[in-house]
């Protein structure tokens, strides 16, 4: 695994993990369950627990995740690793309720700016035992009707003379996504695609890595494909991935509702 990705890998662990509030037509659904299946049989269940319509508390196999909340905002997710008991956690800053910061116990750091366009820019940091900061990437998000489409990333701790550029793009259903109804979770925008109103039925990962000595270009691109069944209420009741994030082949999760 890339030094540039390490960071990436805790966001997607904590993208499971989430509470909820009102959703536009007032019936809006807590979700009580999560059961994810891998192409070989083996099962995670993550079960929710809330006060009123906040989140508490996640719990399944792999992670525990407690949540803070003051004013509505998600200000501090406490993530313990059951194998090893090893604990991270996440503050986040908000300024007119939009977040502009956080700060997790692993010494990383990513700052975002709210742009005029409704474009929102990033960049995160590195923090050593001396508070030095060191810069590991930056880039923009770019939104279309409440739903993130793309997310262009360019690693700035790759090797002298390397040029890494990582880009994520999605397209959605028209259908309600659970996530978004989270109170206070559309802010995190460490979340990815799970920010947005609607559910990503496609995504594609692009790597582009430059050699300026020699002007090589490297490039991969990974497809990532989602069908959904829903409920009356428009809500996902099961997802099936093709080719999804980790190389497990397909992967199918359940939702279960209060």
């Amino acid at each position: 695994m890339r030094k540039g990705n390490k960071f990436g890998v805790l966001l997607v662990l904590l993208v499971f993990f989430y509470s909820c509030a009102n959703d536009n037509n007032g019936t809006a659904k807590l979700l009580a369950k999560l059961v994810e299946t891998t192409e070989d049989s083996t099962k995670m269940t993550t079960v929710f627990t809330y006060k009123g319509n906040e989140i508490v508390s996640t719990d399944n196999s792999k992670l525990h995740i407690d949540y803070t909340y003051n004013d509505g905002l998600i200000t501090k997710i406490v993530a313990t690793k059951k194998s090893d008991q090893s604990i991270v956690t996440t503050n986040y800053t908000y300024n007119k309720g939009k977040l502009i910061s956080f700060k997790s116990s692993d010494r990383n750091i990513v700052n975002f700016s709210h742009n005029t366009d409704g474009s929102i820019s990033y960049e995160g940091f590195a923090i050593d035992a001396t508070d030095k900061q060191t810069k590991k990437f930056h880039g923009i998000m770019s939104f279309k009707k409440g739903n993130l489409i793309k997310d262009s990333k360019t690693l700035d701790d790759s090797p002298a003379g390397v040029v890494s550029l990582d880009s994520f793009s999605y397209e959605y259903d028209s259908k309600k996504n659970p996530f978004h109804i989270i109170l206070g979770f559309d802010k995190l925008l460490n979340q990815h695609q799970f920010v947005s109103i609607n559910n990503s039925v496609i995504s594609i990962v692009e790597n582009n890595t430059t050699t300026t000595a020699d002007d090589q270009t490297i490039s991969s691109a990974k497809f990532h494909k989602s069908i959904f069944k829903y409920d009356d209420g428009n809500y996902p009741t099961e997802q099936i991935t093709e080719n999804a994030m980790g190389n497990l082949g397909y992967l199918k999760t359940q939702y279960f509702y209060e």
